[in-house]
């Protein structure tokens, strides 16, 4: 097991076993796997239609949260592995683990391995800020935008109860990105 995969909680994965068929586990994998971000909170929605697959109504939505996240820290250390060999692949996991439920999870990682690297790249048409000024003009906010394309700039107006609400919006994110790298280290 190397030191990357130690921030994985893998028997939070033995909840796979529960999957009534090898294709469930393939469908929990192919639509649930968040590979661009692994900190994002599991919706509701993937909870339940999880439980379903592991055709066990008695799993918690914590475990089942659990077991999406940790899925995706699993796929994601991988997908970054130049090496998707079986034998690298088998260093990630402890020794221990259950022996059938490696082999089928390096066999989907390495089946479904190019499909999850295109998903995880981030969409090309979306541009970038490259930079922003703010000012104050007739008692409204004016924010300039710089994207990434220099013909591309563009200027919001706000109110003072809307740049209020993008503050408190902004903070927020703030909050959830520090909390975000701060639980990972």
């Amino acid at each position: 097991m190397t030191d990357m995969s130690n921030n994985i909680d893998f028997d939070s994965l033995l909840l796979l076993t529960k999957a009534k068929s090898e294709s469930d586990i393939q469908l929990i994998c192919d639509d649930y796997i968040d590979v661009q971000s692994v900190t994002i909170s599991v919706p509701q929605f993937v909870v339940n239609k999880t439980r379903q697959l592991l055709d066990n109504s008695s799993i918690d939505d914590n475990s089942i949260r659990s077991l999406i996240t940790n899925l995706s820290k699993l796929v994601y250390l991988c997908l970054k592995s130049t090496d998707l060999s079986d034998n690298s692949l088998n260093a990630l996991f402890p020794q221990t683990f259950h022996k059938q439920l490696k082999q089928l999870l390096i066999k989907l990682i390495v089946k479904n391995s190019d499909k999850w690297i295109a998903k995880s790249r981030p969409i090309q048409s979306m541009p970038s800020l490259v930079d922003f000024e703010c000012r104050t003009e007739s008692n409204k906010c004016v924010i300039d935008l710089q994207l990434t394309d220099p013909k591309d700039k563009v200027s919001v107006v706000l109110s003072k109860q809307q740049l209020k609400e993008m503050t408190e919006g902004m903070a927020t994110i703030r909050q959830q990105l520090f909390d975000a790298t701060h639980k990972s280290n």
